[in-house]
């Protein structure tokens, strides 16, 4: 079971219980605690990464197989950017699963849009990562384009693979 955080949505028995360290009992919470690596999550990618190097990425692996993600610079209004053509990016919405003990594979989404609101694209990227040894740093490399709502790929330059190094982040506690 979870341990519950200062911002369970389960019920209030669930801040009670987290000030003592039980197990929540919730089951409205979706939010488990990590405060160091375990055996299992040596092999596991659950939880927050940061990529420190431009651009500056943080990404959240969910449990259930699906992952969130902020890239730096795409969820911000830049005036004046003409160059691949749009304005914003939403933030990732993607899939995930393993496919060995230290391996995953993931295909992440994300609308992006003309500066005048309007659709310009769905970007789609085909992700493969490996957790270092320790668990505690991973690898992600990255391939992808740009496609219209049809499926056909947008005359943007696909962009091939590339590779960044990301951190697991820890909870601390104050």
């Amino acid at each position: 079971m979870p341990f519950c955080s200062l911002f369970c949505v389960g019920c209030l028995r669930c801040c009670w219980r987290w000030t003592l360290r039980r197990p929540c009992s919730s089951p409205k919470s979706g939010i488990t605690i990590r405060t160091g690596t375990t055996n299992g999550e040596v092999n596991d990618p659950t939880g927050v990464w940061l990529q420190r190097s431009v651009p500056v990425i943080l990404i959240t692996f969910h449990s259930h197989g699906t992952y969130s993600a902020d890239v730096q610079g795409e969820s911000a209004f830049l005036p004046g950017n003409e160059s691949p053509g749009f304005q914003l990016t939403s933030p990732t919405h993607a899939l995930w699963k393993k496919t060995g003990p230290k391996t995953l594979v993931a295909t992440s989404f994300a609308m992006q849009y003309n500066d005048d609101g309007s659709f310009y694209g769905l970007l789609k990227v085909r992700v493969t990562g490996v957790l270092s040894a320790s668990g505690d740093q991973m690898d992600l490399t990255v391939s992808g384009g740009v496609f219209d709502l049809n499926g056909n790929l947008i005359p943007n330059p696909p962009f091939p693979g590339s590779t960044g190094h990301f951190e697991r982040l820890r909870l601390e506690f104050p």
